[in-house]
């Protein structure tokens, strides 16, 4: 006991290097007592030790608050009254300290923390992510400025002076912005790969004229023809009709895709509402349209800009996952082994999300994007309303779409090119290996799952609790509990570097992909489009200056090699470490396999963002 009050010494009234001796011997002898306890301290101990002081680390070992090495779930049964206790008040603290929230100004999102100050020691970031991400923000903002694109805001071609900055490379779409390849292979490989699906015939409302899309197809096939053939694919964006709008006009487009003889994807018709009007005077846009084309592909972008920020992005990675961790500290003990596979995957989150919350949304997307946070709002209460958890798994998504079919490997498909789909799948496929191989390890037949009340109690935390559609109230064979862990990590890590890290490639050059457009009057026929009127429509300098910007910091990391999914961490137990060892592995080999392909490319159609040695395991930036 007196060794615990002497530690808690924070400070002295002497001089400064009688503290830091005083600091170093805590820090020693803490380790001595701790190190040479059955625990296990870790590096993350002494990081919260600097953010919240010894006692408070202290006390949270005194309550199991870290655990020992990893448990069966069958060993409940071997422990003694006084261990079940210690669990059991190891749960209530992070309880009382985890609690379900629903913040007033982001009503319609998922439920999240209530109290980030709660959790703050053991969620937040070493150094504060406002300070170092924003601070980035405003160099950014500064060297922008400092250019000369503020004074030759006159054309879309200065949009490039924002690169003038010394540590911002031009992004190589802002030459190929236009190219109408380059629009569709973003559906592929771009920031919002999740949207694009094969049709067998083309939607009654999408109003079309088969005669002109002949125009546009190889000349050896029929409409009708291609349809059967499956080279017809369709994006859609049905979420954004009749969004609020704070900063310019939103347009819930449609645009249909066709695969050439020559397997490249080319758009061939573009709507620009899910419903033509009567007094609509401009109809389907065709690619022969000279600049009314041009504007027609620039409004399908913000809509798909729009619906990657808000859906894709911030709902169905950052807030997804906040549900998942908030569930999992309520209803896991530290020794659980699902908590352990998983835990590397889950940090984090919060602070990150409880920063978005007070600065990304109010300070940057409700001055950039045309809904604002009012609009945004809505949008994501659509898509969480329209999310079911067991649908959105990586195969069945695909399946679901129509551009993967399991039968065929990959060199086989009908769409090619899709990088998204065929650098994915083998990552999911190493990581249900591995989820597979440490639930069998740890259960060993399904009864074992089904009669773990923890993991009983965490699933229905996340149905109910984290209103999440689709998501099993209960969880009753080894099987089930590996499909959704291995989604749970997946999204987490790979589903989120595929759709953020290559943000600044994409969104950097502002016409390429605007979050908003600013329409005082449309034309009221095709060839009233100008070169003028779009650049017009473009976001003014502000705007563009700040979307830059950010997607810039948001692309550029932060990423080391010790926070990748190559280097997992979490486990004192042997056959759990070598499982883990078999991961890497295949890994590592997945990462060769990659960077072949991508050698063998030209630059302008690489794509390096699923690179297992930089895929973050959690989604922390």
């Amino acid at each position: 006991m007196e060794m615990k009050n002497y530690l808690t010494v924070k400070g002295s009234e002497g001089k400064p290097l009688r503290s830091v001796i005083f600091a170093s011997i805590s820090m020693i002898l803490l380790y001595i007592l701790l190190c040479g306890s059955p625990y296990r301290m870790e590096l993350k101990h002494f990081k919260r030790i600097g953010q919240c002081g010894v006692q408070h680390v202290i006390d949270d070992f005194s309550h199991g608050y870290y655990g020992r090495a990893p448990m069966s779930p069958l060993s409940i049964h071997n422990l003694t009254r006084e261990e079940l206790m210690d669990r059991k008040n190891a749960l209530d603290i992070k309880r009382s300290k985890y609690q379900w929230g629903e913040p007033e100004d982001y009503k319609g999102f998922p439920p999240s923390i209530l109290e980030f100050e709660s959790v703050k020691c053991e969620e937040d970031f070493t150094i504060p992510y406002s300070m170092s991400f924003f601070g980035n923000v405003r160099k950014v903002v500064w060297e922008i400025m400092a250019s000369k694109f503020l004074n030759d805001y006159t054309d879309i071609k200065n949009f490039e002076l924002i690169f003038k900055s010394p540590f911002m490379d031009k992004p190589i779409i802002a030459d190929r912005w236009e190219e109408d390849k380059t629009f569709s292979r973003m559906r592929l490989q771009g920031v919002n790969p999740v949207v694009i699906q094969k049709i067998s015939e083309i939607p009654p409302h999408f109003e079309v004229d088969l005669g002109r899309i002949a125009e546009f197809i190889d000349d050896d096939v029929s409409v009708m023809e291609a349809l059967a053939q499956g080279r017809f694919f369709l994006e859609t964006y049905p979420d954004l009709v009749d969004l609020p709008t704070k900063n310019g006009v939103v347009f819930p487009a449609m645009c249909l895709h066709y695969v050439r003889l020559d397997s490249a994807l080319v758009p061939v018709a573009i709507q620009l509402t899910q419903t033509l009007t009567e007094d609509d005077t401009l109809g389907v846009f065709y690619p022969d349209e000279g600049e009314a084309w041009t504007f027609a592909k620039l409004a399908a972008n913000e809509a798909t800009a729009l619906h990657h920020q808000i859906v894709t992005h911030l709902l169905r990675t950052h807030l997804h996952v906040e549900v998942w961790s908030i569930a999992s500290h309520r209803t896991l003990p530290e020794q659980h082994p699902i908590y352990l596979l998983m835990k590397d995957f889950l940090e984090k989150v919060i602070a990150i999300n409880h920063q978005a919350r007070i600065l990304l949304l109010p300070k940057i997307i409700d001055l950039v994007a045309a809904t604002g946070v009012p609009g945004s709002r809505v949008l994501a209460e659509r898509a969480y309303d329209g999310f079911n958890f067991t649908e959105a798994y990586l195969k069945t998504d695909l399946i679901n779409r129509g551009v993967w079919d399991p039968s065929l490997p990959l060199d086989e498909q009908p769409l090619k090119g899709y990088d998204y789909r065929d650098f994915a799948l083998p990552l999911w496929d190493v990581f249900e290996t591995y989820v597979r191989d440490i639930v069998h390890t740890f259960y060993i037949n399904d009864i074992a799952v089904s009669t773990d009340l923890s993991i009983q109690s965490w699933t229905r935390e996340i149905a109910v609790e984290g209103k999440m559609k689709g998501f099993p109230l209960a969880i009753n064979s080894r099987s089930q509990l590996i499909e959704v862990v291995t989604s749970i990590m997946f999204t987490s890590s790979v589903q989120h570097a595929a759709i953020n890290f290559n943000q600044y490639d994409m969104l950097g050059y502002v016409p390429n992909l605007p979050l908003s457009l600013n329409i005082h009057s449309m034309p009221e026929r095709k060839d009233q489009f100008t070169r003028e009127f779009l650049h017009q429509a473009l976001p003014d300098w502000k705007r563009s200056t700040l979307q830059t910007a950010v997607v810039w910091c948001l692309s550029a990391g932060p990423v080391w090699s010790s926070d990748t999914i190559m280097h997992p961490t979490g486990w004192n137990h042997e056959e759990a470490q070598q499982i883990t060892h078999k991961f890497v592995s295949s890994l590592q080999k997945i990462s060769d396999q990659q960077s072949a392909i991508n050698d063998a490319r030209v630059i302008s159609e690489r794509y390096t963002v699923l690179d297992p040695k930089t895929i973050p395991k959690a989604t922390a930036i």
